[in-house]
């Protein structure tokens, strides 16, 4: 609900702007959130999806399980392995 699709790093370490090298925001709609691309159905909206990423963000995307309860969405680092968060900590 309240993460941002093109502005924030939800699906990888950096941002689906960033991954498309896409450098001028003017030519994206930076208020679209990644609720925008999930249906009523609780399922990714790949026809929404097809147009605006590559095959390989796409495939991405379709991996991230999509949460069944109502809770708010947040960005969170992943724990390092000693025990210490860092942004450039990958994820898994």
């Amino acid at each position: 609900m309240s993460i941002n699709f093109w502005l924030d790093s939800w699906c990888a370490n950096k941002s689906l702007a960033n991954m498309l090298n896409i450098a001028d925001t003017a030519l994206i709609d930076t208020s679209l959130k990644v609720l925008h691309f999930i249906t009523g159905n609780n399922e990714q909206n790949v026809a929404k999806l097809q147009p605006l990423v590559g095959t390989g963000q796409l495939q991405l995307i379709l991996t991230i399980p999509i949460p069944f309860n109502s809770i708010p969405d947040s960005i969170c680092w992943g724990l390092s392995g000693n025990g210490e968060f860092s942004k450039n900590q990958p994820l898994g």
